[in-house]
């Protein structure tokens, strides 16, 4: 991998940990909390995307590309706020991260949209290998465990199916534009349901969080822009396994900030999960 595709995977997951280490302290609806803030950055990024770019040059079918992602995203959100009601984020993070990677890889290979090396291929399993350690510090009696790790799971498959819907749309959209469609379409297909379902929660959030809205969803958005960029530049296997030393980042922020104990497992986790990433940087 390229050195500066390297150095912009490690700065976007730097975002990734900082927004996710930002919604630990939130107690309420943390799929409302991003959605909210995603319709404002899309309905910024939109027209500068158009302004931007050559529009005239984006095939007809990228509009498929675009609405499928929005689609899978805007699951993605349902899933994510579902997940964090049935276990600890601590728990549910890294299993939806993992599984997503190693989803990511495999899809990849069997619908053809990319070889890997094998160096590669350690250096993904690797990652995989440090974030399955990290979970061991989460569990003490894995059949108490059983419906957050589902619930995980089915992310996983979320963020291995839009990140190579995304690694195609990159291809032919340009990203701003992308983008700014990623922001709004889960907005305009989720915020009716959140409003009918949950209204208390939403006029909560849009009374007392709206700051903290927009600066996660900026945050999440500015280190999702570098993605987007570098999956252009290199393969989307590569880059999902890459941006997960924002684990590593998490947990350092825990153990500095919140003065989370850094046990032997967290220890195993971080050591290994940063072998992968060297790996993956000479693959």
């Amino acid at each position: 991998m390229d050195i500066d595709v390297f150095a912009a995977v490690i700065a976007a997951a730097a975002f990734q940990a900082g927004w996710n280490f930002f919604t630990k302290s939130f107690t309420g609806d943390r799929g409302i909390l991003l959605v909210l803030g995603w319709a404002i950055i899309g309905l910024l990024l939109i027209p500068i995307g158009i302004v931007s770019s050559d529009m005239n040059a984006v095939p007809a079918s990228a509009g498929w590309i675009v609405l499928g992602s929005g689609v899978i995203h805007s699951v993605y959100v349902m899933l994510l706020s579902w997940s964090y009601k049935q276990g600890d984020l601590s728990l549910i993070f890294p299993v939806s991260r993992g599984g997503g990677i190693a989803l990511t890889c495999i899809l990849a290979a069997l619908f053809g949209v990319e070889q890997i090396s094998l160096t590669g291929f350690f250096g993904i399993s690797t990652v995989v290998l440090g974030i399955i350690l990290l979970c061991f510090a989460k569990i003490d009696k894995l059949s108490s465990h059983l419906r957050p790790i589902f619930a995980a799971l089915a992310v996983s498959v979320t963020i291995a199916a839009y990140s190579l819907v995304d690694k195609i749309g990159t291809a032919h959209i340009p990203l701003v534009f992308y983008l700014g469609t990623l922001n709004l379409l889960p907005a305009l297909f989720l915020m009716p349901w959140f409003c009918y379902k949950r209204p208390k929660e939403v006029r909560f959030i849009l009374k007392n969080h709206k700051m903290r809205s927009l600066m996660v969803s900026a945050a999440g958005s500015g280190g999702y822009l570098i993605i987007l960029w570098a999956f252009k530049q290199s393969s989307a296997s590569y880059v999902v396994a890459l941006r997960e030393i924002s684990i590593v980042f998490a947990v350092l922020l825990g153990v500095v900030f919140l003065k989370e104990p850094l046990s032997k497992y967290k220890l195993a986790a971080v050591a290994t999960i940063i072998t992968g990433i060297f790996l993956i940087k000479n693959a």
